[in-house]
């Protein structure tokens, strides 16, 4: 019970990341003590998907920082433990962990890792969407592909601002409604739809008023 009381408050604590309320430093060293709380009281499958989940907003937050090589070894050592969890069992969020893991690693890793993992990304996404089809973080990270692949790669813009705009996400779940708000955003912008792309925007902003990569999208708009 204390260990799930403690992961409960790290999300809260990573959504005041989010709004930048939270630093970085503080953040990391919260999920450092938890990671070692995991290491001396659970077992088995959950132990794995935890430590994945961890890894996984240690990495984000490193990227977020541009410590590459940090965030790199977190990402990847998510994507270990959570193929761990998955020998255990079946799960949607594990699959879902591997295709977020692998989506930030594109982003640092460059042009030849991109060509040879986007397809595998892809597929621990729709495998998560097999399982559960409302995980809708897993629907984001399909979204982001079609939007940001280039056509020849299987990018299909229109088709992933639609799967966005109809995605219902649980209203706790704040994260992913700021991971769309952004992406719609972004995709707005390369459309030069810039009604819909303010719409958007200010959806984000209903939770995370100072998130530092929807205010610098406003200063784009404004621009």
């Amino acid at each position: 019970m204390i260990l799930l009381i403690t992961l409960m408050l790290n999300f809260f604590q990573i959504e005041e990341w989010l709004n930048n309320e939270k630093q970085s430093t503080e953040l990391i060293e919260i999920l450092n003590k938890s990671d070692k709380q995991i290491d001396n009281e659970i077992s088995g499958f959950e132990y794995y998907y935890r430590k994945s989940l961890i890894n996984l907003y240690k990495g984000k937050i490193y990227l977020d920082n541009n410590q590459k090589k940090e965030s790199i070894k977190s990402l990847e050592q998510s994507m270990d433990f959570a193929m761990e969890a998955l020998k255990l069992r079946e799960d949607s969020d594990c699959w879902r962990v591997m295709a977020d893991a692998g989506s930030a690693l594109m982003l640092q890793k460059g042009l030849p890792y991109i060509i040879q993992n986007s397809g595998k990304i892809n597929d621990y996404a729709l495998k998560s969407l097999e399982i559960d089809s409302m995980n809708s973080k897993a629907h984001i990270i399909v979204a982001a592909g079609l939007i940001n692949a280039p056509p020849i790669f299987g990018g299909d813009i229109k088709k992933g601002i639609s799967i966005l705009k109809n995605l219902i996400i649980d209203e706790d779940d704040k994260e992913a409604s700021l991971t769309r708000s952004i992406i719609l955003t972004e995709a707005y912008i390369k459309i030069k739809d810039r009604d819909s792309a303010k719409k958007s925007l200010n959806e984000g902003f209903i939770n995370f008023p100072q998130n530092k990569k929807l205010n610098k999208l406003k200063l784009s708009l404004e621009g």
